[in-house]
């Protein structure tokens, strides 16, 4: 199925955003769009069974253009995930201030949203392409 689900994936180049929605109470991500150049050909992704998500945007505030649009570059599905992720905080009471404690929750995001300049990483159950529902399987 992770073929079918790429190729589907590989359709979805250069959508300008209309909607990013997070629901943190669903375990929802919701991105909805149209194809730069081609306003008929639009997508719905809805990304179910979220357990974690990573947000990387290197670009300082004041680069920032108003009233542009976001545009989603590609979006890559890997069953085996894109590395581990963790969260990783510093001891201020402890001496040593080299000391972090890796806390126990790690993620093995399995999609990669490119945008402009900024980079989402999700790990999620399942994914829905304009009505069409994708069910995934953890790798044991």
């Amino acid at each position: 199925m992770s073929k079918y689900l790429n190729d589907q994936l590989n359709q979805i180049r250069q959508v300008e955003l209309d909607l990013m929605n997070i629901d943190f109470k669903e375990e929802r991500i919701r991105i909805q769009g149209a194809e730069a150049g081609d306003h008929e050909k639009r997508f719905d992704l809805v990304f179910e069974g979220v357990n974690a998500f990573f947000y990387s945007d290197p670009s300082e505030m004041e680069a920032a253009i108003p009233g542009r649009r976001s545009t989603m570059k590609t979006v890559a599905y890997q069953h085996d995930g894109f590395g581990e992720f963790a969260v990783v905080h510093r001891h201020e009471e402890v001496d040593d201030a080299d000391f972090l404690n890796l806390e126990s929750n790690i993620s093995v995001p399995n999609f990669n949203i490119e945008f402009d300049d900024a980079t989402l990483f999700i790990e999620a159950e399942g994914i829905t392409i304009n009505d069409r529902r994708y069910t995934l399987t953890k790798q044991s």
